[in-house]
């Protein structure tokens, strides 16, 4: 009896089964699996878990720039001129790490090892260097334009107030057209980063589960704004079940006592 356990745990029974994906992972490791009848759009993947930084456009445009300015540069020098640009819009070298590997997946950098030095250097790729520097040329004339124009603090401060000066409606389409915005980059980012945005929400992406996924969710949904999207109400309906419902009813009228 141990051993027919114990061999039915070797073969991967307790792992999830539905659509695999060819993704890195490590020896021994459980592979990730979303079934088929994990249906969730991309606008609601984003609102129970965002993704943890941004690898658009902005960013992007951004390292392209330090990279056209001081390429070939090593890797570990990079992290230094983009903290000496003024512009920077990255938080921490893990985001510029994600930004690269985008960068590296999309064709416009790429990696090698200086013999002499034996330190890795970063370069731009031959194929996109004209679309590049046409990038910098554009970003580097923008920025420049609104130095002279006025300054960024006056900008924000006109864009505020026009945001605060409109009706309901104008502010629903506003937040309609940033959802469409957002499906669009989560529709660009699942042709690279698959495993990031296709994953189950109550385990990791090693495979282990995580029991306190819906009490995050929760939590993660009171901090959003409200909405009347109806799908939200029947998303959130279809997952309270009756154990979830005894657990917040008890842990109600403890708060209340």
């Amino acid at each position: 009896m141990r051993r027919a356990i114990w061999d039915r745990f070797q073969t991967g029974a307790n792992l999830p089964r539905g659509v695999s994906y060819n993704a890195a992972k490590m020896k021994h490791w459980p592979s990730q699996k979303v079934p088929e009848n994990f249906a969730f759009t991309p606008e609601q993947r984003l609102k129970a878990k965002a993704l943890p930084r941004d690898t658009g456009a902005i960013p992007k445009a951004f390292v392209l720039s330090v990279l056209y300015r001081h390429q070939p540069c090593e890797v570990g020098a990079l992290w230094g001129h983009c903290v000496e640009d003024p512009q920077i819009v990255l938080d921490s070298k893990l985001h510029l790490r994600e930004v690269l590997q985008q960068a590296r997946s999309e064709g416009f950098i790429s990696f090698e090892m200086d013999p002499i030095t034996h330190h890795w250097l970063c370069h731009l790729t031959r194929e996109r260097y004209e679309e590049v520097r046409s990038l910098v040329v554009t970003r580097n004339s923008g920025i420049e334009q609104g130095l002279k124009q006025r300054p960024a603090a006056d900008e924000t401060a006109n864009l505020s107030r026009g945001f605060e000066a409109m009706d309901q409606e104008t502010k629903k389409r506003h937040l309609e057209r940033l959802t469409e915005q957002i499906a669009e980059v989560a529709t660009h980012l699942r042709h690279f980063q698959r495993t990031e945005i296709d994953y189950l929400p109550y385990t990791d992406l090693n495979g282990k589960v995580n029991f306190m996924w819906w009490y995050e969710t929760v939590d993660t949904k009171t901090a959003l704004p409200p909405s009347n999207d109806a799908m939200d109400k029947h998303l959130e309906e279809s997952y309270a079940n009756p154990t979830t419902r005894y657990i917040q009813d008890k842990s109600n009228e403890g708060s209340q006592g």
